[in-house]
């Protein structure tokens, strides 16, 4: 898939997820910055004629991000089709205890690994250059 389509999706997801309480705002926060950096760090090396690979740590981010969100997609369909719903408590076990600690995982994660690559090619955004 484009990475720009997929930036794009995941961004989407998260920020609808925010209303439902899935996901807190900051989380979403998080997730869409680090994108927004990494396009822009590499738009910037595309510009100095350079071409910035992806990396394992950021693809194994993604994972983890399209894990999150299809965890809470599956939680939304099953009460949609009403085999489960805030009441049920193994439901509100996974929406209020599974699905935070995805978040969490997700969150540091897609943090991590937006510094380290920012890091890594920190000569692109040094004022000297």
């Amino acid at each position: 898939m484009d990475p720009l389509v997929d930036k794009i999706m995941v961004a989407a997801a998260f920020i609808s997820l925010v209303p439902l309480k899935a996901v807190p705002a900051w989380a979403a926060t998080a997730v869409v910055a680090r994108d927004f950096l990494i396009t822009g760090l590499r738009l910037m090396a595309s510009a100095k004629g350079r071409i910035l690979p992806s990396e394992s740590l950021g693809k194994q981010k993604t994972s983890w991000q399209i894990v999150t969100i299809i965890f809470f997609l599956a939680l939304l369909s099953i009460a949609e089709l009403r085999h489960a719903n805030e009441t049920s408590t193994w439901w509100l076990r996974a929406w209020t205890e599974a699905g935070p600690i995805l978040v969490w995982i997700t969150v540091a994660l897609t943090i991590y690994s937006g510094f380290l690559y920012a890091w890594r090619h920190r000569e692109l955004i040094s004022p000297d250059q």
